[in-house]
């Protein structure tokens, strides 16, 4: 599709995630791109291909001083990323919600890095060919666990998890962590983190709840043994 106006807009189609967030974002930095004949961009990466043999050291020298400015002008062109459509309604509560954590919500995927009660916390959503598909939770365990109580707690296709997938927890294990594993879609407790998958949750409200338990449950790993016994 193509999304930027101008000439580099017309010489370019560009494929992305959510067209509205992407719109205002390529806008900023069109006129530094169009020099480069493919741009591959993620929430983590920045890939630029140019059809120049480029050997010679004022052309290498050139090249390096384009991709500097590029990177010194992501951070204002990500101010012009609004919050994923998705949550449009309950950004500033997932802005409130990422500053008690001691944190900026990023709102390109709205995903949040900080610490609650002394756990690193991190807060991600996937989507899947444009589609929202689920929210997830990691927490760092506060010590690590011996491969052997690792575990994996996973419902049935796209499936949520019931009382009866997890009825088999030690009682001490299950009494901790079933608030938090009731209408989740996976549970995976391993050796330095542990990962809750839930549907989206476009609301944070139902993330405060289980990052209350999956704290409670980390700092108490080091004495819990488990998951069956």
């Amino acid at each position: 599709m193509k999304l930027v106006r101008g000439p580099w807009g017309r010489k370019h189609f560009v494929s992305a995630r959510c067209e509205t967030q992407a719109l205002g974002f390529l806008e900023a930095l069109a006129p530094l791109l169009s020099h480069y004949s493919t741009v591959r961009m993620s929430d983590e990466h920045l890939s630029l291909e140019r059809s120049d043999s480029g050997l010679r050291r004022r052309r290498l020298g050139e090249y390096v001083a384009s991709v500097r400015d590029i990177a010194q002008s992501l951070g204002q062109a990500r101010g012009e990323i609004p919050a994923a459509p998705e949550f449009a309604e309950t950004f500033d509560r997932w802005s409130q919600f990422a500053a008690s954590l001691g944190s900026a919500i990023e709102p390109g995927d709205m995903s949040i890095e900080g610490s609650y009660q002394g756990v690193a916390v991190q807060i991600q959503h996937q989507w899947l060919d444009g589609i929202l598909r689920s929210s997830t939770i990691g927490v760092a365990g506060l010590a690590p666990q011996d491969s052997e109580d690792c575990f994996v707690l996973k419902a049935a296709g796209d499936d949520v998890l019931g009382a009866e997938d997890y009825a088999e927890l030690a009682e001490g294990l299950h009494e901790l962590l079933a608030p938090a594993l009731i209408g989740a879609m996976k549970f995976s407790s391993e050796e330095k983190a542990d990962y809750l998958q839930l549907p989206p949750q476009i609301e944070p409200g139902g993330v405060k709840t289980r990052l209350a338990v999956l704290a409670r449950y980390s700092s108490s790993r080091a004495t819990t043994r488990g998951p069956y016994r």
